[in-house]
């Protein structure tokens, strides 16, 4: 799919707001023309950045519904509200999930379903969920402090892997209450996150950042 670079943004055009595909499995912008976008007809067309990013400008104000389409990642629908609060950032960063016909490096651990009916039928987006078991395999420890129900932020240290915008987590300690985590912003410093959502429970310190997947079936029933 071939994404137009050509197009430039007049000077003073007002930006609606900006968005960043972030591949699930690497968690880097997605780049190359990897994207389509469908959304309503009489809206000024987006400008697509080298890298990665898409530029909306001179949107007017309410509810728009974006579609995000590819070959290798399943579809996804965005939903913005127009004016953005000006407490929030004009950034918005969309986390796509790779599909069956994902092209993973060499040597990637998969394990590959197919779910079908009673009947032989494939069964068309089913949502698939899963964790890890063992603590011992988590991606991160959280640091400094505990988390108190209605924090929307946390540190982390004991970093075993890249943590990226869009991954879930379920945070566990002990006979604690686990809870679930999508990580909705990375600051400047690679140990501070805040979350989509507030926490429900408190944590203490030194819990386990377990990851979770969330995916779906494909047309075909696969995943």
């Amino acid at each position: 799919m071939k994404m137009d670079y050509s197009k430039k943004l007049s000077l003073g055009s007002p930006v609606s707001f900006v968005l960043y595909p972030i591949d699930e499995y690497t968690g880097e912008t997605v780049t190359e023309g990897s994207v389509m976008l469908y959304f309503p007809y009489f809206c000024e067309s987006p400008i697509y950045k080298p890298d990665g990013s898409i530029v909306f400008c001179n949107f007017d104000d309410g509810e728009y519904k974006i579609n995000i389409l590819s070959e290798k990642y399943f579809t996804e629908e965005l939903s913005v509200q127009l004016p953005i609060s000006k407490y929030m950032n004009l950034i918005i960063r969309k986390s796509l999930k790779p599909s069956p016909a994902y092209p993973f490096q060499a040597g990637a651990t998969l394990v590959r379903l197919s779910v079908i009916d009673r009947n032989g039928y494939p069964i068309i987006g089913i949502p698939i969920r899963c964790e890890i078991s063992n603590c011992d395999f988590s991606r991160a420890k959280t640091a400094r402090s505990a988390i108190k129900k209605g924090d929307k932020d946390f540190y982390v240290s004991s970093i075993t892997g890249k943590i990226s915008v869009g991954d879930c987590y379920l945070l566990k300690m002990g006979d604690e209450i686990a809870e679930e985590c999508d990580i909705a912003e990375q600051t400047g410093d690679n140990r501070y996150f805040l979350v989509s959502e507030p926490f429900q429970n408190e944590h203490s310190r030194g819990s386990s950042l377990i990851p979770v997947i969330k995916t779906r079936t494909d047309q075909r029933g696969m995943l």
